[in-house]
């Protein structure tokens, strides 16, 4: 499970419910650019990624272009 987003409540319940039933987290800091982002998706091979709404055109577009190939879900946290 991936977690993008600057530190928030919703971080925080994510990870939390991650470690009541195992699942491993990838974190993506709000700092990172799409480079390094497409980097972890390749290297994790991630299918699932909880974010806030402002990263979805960046993860929309790189799934688009082939970059993130593996990724089926977000879990968004904002509305849109």
């Amino acid at each position: 499970m991936g977690i993008f987003s600057k530190n928030r409540e919703e971080w925080a319940l994510t990870q939390l419910a991650c470690y009541y039933m195992s699942i491993t987290q990838v974190t993506y800091y709000d700092t990172l650019g799409e480079e390094a982002v497409a980097f972890i998706n390749d290297q994790t091979q991630l299918t699932t990624i909880s974010c806030s709404a402002n990263y979805i055109k960046m993860l929309a577009a790189m799934k688009k272009e082939g970059r993130a190939q593996y990724l089926q879900n977000l879990v968004i946290w904002d509305s849109i």
